[in-house]
């Protein structure tokens, strides 16, 4: 028996073989190739040959993966949902806050990565790469409501990707590299996550903010909902989500935020145990 923790069995394995799926954009390639890279279509196809030709036991995290493969394969391929591990950061991080003026919260004597949470304002975090699919641009045109709104939103990639003058930085707060002690100390002092992303077989920070009870705005699409629930979800627009953040503001205000919850297996125990028998 081979168990592999990716996407691809091994083709010259005739023993049983499991593999854990995660990549949804091989079927996204594979449904409308033009949308993306050549090289990413003919993996893709390579992946969909190997799947037809050794059949191994597939284990996904959710319902969506599940379904999307069950629909491409014509149902014809042993699927089972186990759910997903989940990194708990707050676990053996002794971490040390250092004293700052009382507007702010200061961890990180690096000049380059300081994270500050200005106590006047209502922070939101959203640890994403500046990928397009990740859908940065929706929260950026909501720059002059976030800063009318006294709302900041933290960010985890370099500043000088974003086009100059192209938007207004004021409300956002940008990191480089965060070792697990400052991903830590943003999801223990964020006052929720928000998730743009388009294309998505996951959306591991869903579940990570899980472990913090804090609340989650969300993109309403099928991926967020076969994993969390009890969220502040808003449509694709602008429109949309600024109304959804004042939503979540005013009961901020209130101390009555939703704490979201996930509705997968995320305990690190029961997934490999699932895995392995």
């Amino acid at each position: 028996k081979i168990i592999m923790l990716g996407n691809f069995p091994c083709f010259l394995w005739r023993g049983e073989q499991r593999i854990l799926f995660h990549n949804l954009l091989y079927l996204y390639a594979l449904n409308n190739p033009r949308k993306y890279s050549k090289k990413l279509f003919i993996e893709s196809l390579l992946w969909e040959f190997l799947i037809r030709k050794v059949k191994p036991k597939i284990y996904v995290q959710t319902k969506f993966v599940e379904k999307m493969l069950r629909s491409h394969f014509k149902n014809k391929l042993h699927i089972e949902n186990i759910g997903c591990p989940v990194k708990d950061f707050s676990i053996a991080n002794d971490l040390k806050v250092n004293k700052y003026p009382s507007q702010f919260r200061k961890v990180n004597n690096n000049k380059n990565n300081r994270i500050i949470f200005e106590e006047n304002k209502l922070h939101l975090f959203y640890p994403a790469l500046f990928y397009p699919h990740k859908n940065h641009k929706l929260i950026f045109k909501c720059s002059d409501f976030l800063s009318q709104n006294n709302i900041k939103i933290h960010l985890t990639f370099n500043k000088k990707a974003i086009p100059h003058n192209q938007f207004n930085l004021k409300p956002f707060v940008f990191y480089d590299y965060l070792n697990d002690k400052e991903v830590n100390y943003i999801y223990s002092h964020t006052d929720g996550l928000i998730y743009t992303s388009l294309v998505e077989s996951l959306g591991m920070p869903l579940l990570e903010i899980i472990n913090y009870e804090k609340p989650i705005i969300a993109i309403n699409l099928p991926y967020v909902n076969a994993i969390v629930s009890n969220c502040y979800f808003f449509s694709p627009n602008k429109t949309s989500i600024c109304e959804t953040i004042l939503r979540f503001k005013k009961d901020h205000s209130l101390k009555k935020v939703k704490i979201a919850k996930s509705i997968i297996n995320i305990n690190n125990k029961d997934f490999y145990k699932n895995l392995l028998n």
